[in-house]
């Protein structure tokens, strides 16, 4: 395949994307034809040798040269309405594990384990169940268990309640290849007897039906090109993986895997999933000089010239310090703004290290307008409270007096906020939702205890 960015190829590339967004067996057989059938490396049957935990894809991501995991370019995610037996029955359970097991033994896990990889060309999974999805039980979750409805989530850090999604489960699907997020979800749905010459067995629409579907993508000339096409937006350079100009997911502000991972119980080895869908206001982002949406995005101690177009200078580390943390609010009093990256930096633990992995963020731009499906993992849903209400608030926990602290972003124009606060300005929630991660061998229709 030509991926030049010219000619037929360029055309090809654009078609694939859309037909990842019409998605069904329509979007599934344009796709196959445009990429002349399958091309791509076969799953193992021993699935013995994957993790426990669902989420541990550091050893299948494309790793970049200053030792970053980077997000395949391409997301598909499936909100799940459960219409099984209550509570969900043994045959059940091994019918929805059917179902994920054929899409492994279909598709290379990632990378495949390669560390020189360039692409992933195979696939990466991740399931999850929300509160809802087990209130169906008698039992309750265990009290180790942090999975609040979302209602709680918006409270909590002063957001709209009815933006809280009440899905049952979500199937988290990414690849760099198109063609493979299709077929697995066809596979997934019952709608394929074959996927990549292994045979069909099981089907989530046995229990479950899709409430809904997302689509994104991430990455160098994917953002630019497709928010200029789709959005009218033609400020992004062609380099950035994401859509505010920025690389993200730097190693020193990415939590490890092991510290997402719940610890003890009947969910050891699982994690807490919280995704959101954010909208963009990328018009007046790049209205702001560079200089400007460098202190924003980072600290006002960066300079342009220090970060470098789309961040490349900053190889894995934000340079955002402890120093930086806790200067955050003298920074709001004597410099009249404070950076996204240094105020989330004060909800790091005592060891200064992150407590959110983010695993899949992507951008849409669907009926012309940008947004971000924000994907975090964490032990447990408070941490990512902690770290949302730190984003919010210049300094929420503070004593000191001042007539900026604590001043909310999200209403500045109601309070008279005179700070550049971070990013928040430019971008809106519109959903939020809970999820638990079980481990593997656990995350098909799982029981609370």
């Amino acid at each position: 395949m030509d991926l030049t960015g010219t000619g037929s190829g360029l055309r090809r590339r654009r078609l694939l994307r859309a037909a990842l967004a019409v998605g069904g067996v329509s979007g599934f057989t344009a796709c196959v034809q445009l990429s002349d059938g399958f091309d791509v490396p076969a799953g193992t049957d021993d699935l013995s040798t994957y993790p426990t935990a669902q989420f541990a894809w550091n050893d299948a991501l494309v790793t970049d040269p200053h030792g970053n995991t980077v997000a395949p370019h391409y997301q598909l995610m499936l909100f799940l309405r459960y219409t099984g037996p209550v509570p969900p029955m043994d045959p059940d359970r091994k019918t929805v594990e059917s179902a994920f097991r054929t899409i492994e033994r279909a598709f290379q896990r990632g990378t495949g384990g390669n560390p020189d990889a360039l692409s992933l060309n195979g696939l990466l999974m991740c399931v999850g169940y929300s509160p809802d999805y087990f209130a169906r039980f008698d039992d309750p979750l265990p009290d180790g268990i942090d999975l609040p409805q979302p209602e709680a989530v918006l409270r909590a850090i002063d957001e709209d309640e009815e933006k809280a999604d009440h899905h049952d489960a979500v199937v988290l699907l990414t690849s760099d290849r198109v063609e493979v997020l299709l077929a697995a979800e066809q596979a997934l749905r019952g709608n394929r007897d074959t996927v990549n010459s292994v045979a069909v067995s099981g089907s989530l629409s046995d229990v479950f039906s899709v409430a809904e579907r997302r689509t994104g993508f991430k990455g160098q000339g994917l953002v630019s090109s497709k928010l200029a096409e789709h959005a009218g937006i033609d400020a992004v350079h062609e380099e950035s993986p994401s859509a505010m100009g920025y690389k993200s997911g730097f190693s020193d502000n990415q939590a490890t895997e092991s510290q997402v991972t719940i610890e003890e119980g009947p969910f050891a080895g699982g994690s807490t999933l919280h995704i959101s869908e954010l909208g963009f206001d990328l018009d007046a982002w790049y209205d702001l000089p560079e200089s400007e949406r460098v202190d924003r995005m980072f600290s006002p101690d960066h300079t342009p010239e220090q970060v470098g177009e789309v961040g490349k200078f900053l190889a894995s580390d934000s340079r955002v310090s402890e120093d930086h943390a806790e200067a955050a609010v003298d920074h709001a009093i004597d410099r009249g703004v404070v950076g996204h990256t240094q105020k989330l930096a004060r909800a790091r633990d005592d060891d200064f290290e992150p407590k959110l992995l983010r695993r899949s963020e992507a951008i849409s731009a669907a009926d012309g307008d940008a947004a971000l499906n924000f994907t975090s993992l964490q032990r447990r849903i408070d941490d990512f409270v902690e770290t949302r209400r730190a984003m919010t608030e210049i300094d929420f926990d503070s004593d000191e007096e001042s007539d900026v602290t604590g001043c909310p972003i999200h209403n500045a124009a109601e309070s008279g906020c005179p700070v550049d606060n971070g990013i928040l300005s430019f971008i809106e929630t519109r959903h939020r939702a809970n999820f638990l991660v079980p481990p593997r061998n656990r995350r098909a229709l799982p029981r609370p205890q």
